[in-house]
């Protein structure tokens, strides 16, 4: 019993400090209607991202996401290596 309670706790403290961050990007180099979908698939699939929604007019992403898993700056290179541009337009 001891064991469960004492893994519970790392396992409910880990968790407690993991604090979920939201940014926005700003897309650059998107110019059809799958870019979006590129961009937002590439997102999706990354380490740490909880939730992602891609807007057209302006190109925006916004990204919810764990911090102790990922930064802003590892999501922006992410949208680089699916052939885009991204920088932070609020954090």
């Amino acid at each position: 019993m001891k064991k469960l309670l004492l893994i519970f706790t790392i396992f409910f403290l880990h968790n407690a400090s993991a604090a979920e961050r939201s940014v926005t990007l700003e897309l650059l180099g998107m110019y059809c209607a799958m870019c979006p979908v590129t961009v937002r698939s590439a997102l999706d699939m990354s380490d740490g991202v909880d939730d992602v929604a891609v807007t057209r007019s302006p190109y925006h992403a916004i990204i919810k996401y764990d911090d102790e898993e990922t930064s802003p700056e590892q999501l922006i290179k992410v949208v680089e290596d699916a052939g885009y541009g991204a920088k932070v337009i609020s954090n």
